[in-house]
């Protein structure tokens, strides 16, 4: 799978500024189940301040703030096991 080309479309408008990009592929090898990807991502102009979320309240924000703590998280947060 790792040998195979996934085709990328990027959009540009006529004055070349990046207005999006599309990729759609099946990947497949062997015996192993067929990959199936497709992205897409479109520029629809400048953001404003309605779209963002608001800040989420104290109570509803857990901080970590012991360093092992912090990078037990991020370990887990980047591997591909469920539990």
């Amino acid at each position: 799978m790792l040998e195979q080309m996934v085709p990328v479309t990027i959009r540009l408008d006529r004055n070349m500024t990046f207005v999006g990009f599309e990729l759609s592929a099946k990947i497949s090898d062997g015996d192993a189940p067929t990959l199936e990807i497709q992205l897409g991502y479109e520029t629809l102009g400048d953001s404003t301040e309605d779209d963002f979320p608001e800040v989420p309240e104290a109570t509803d924000v857990t901080a970590i703030t012991d360093p092992a703590a912090v990078d037990q998280f991020w370990a887990k947060f980047n591997t591909s096991e469920t539990e």
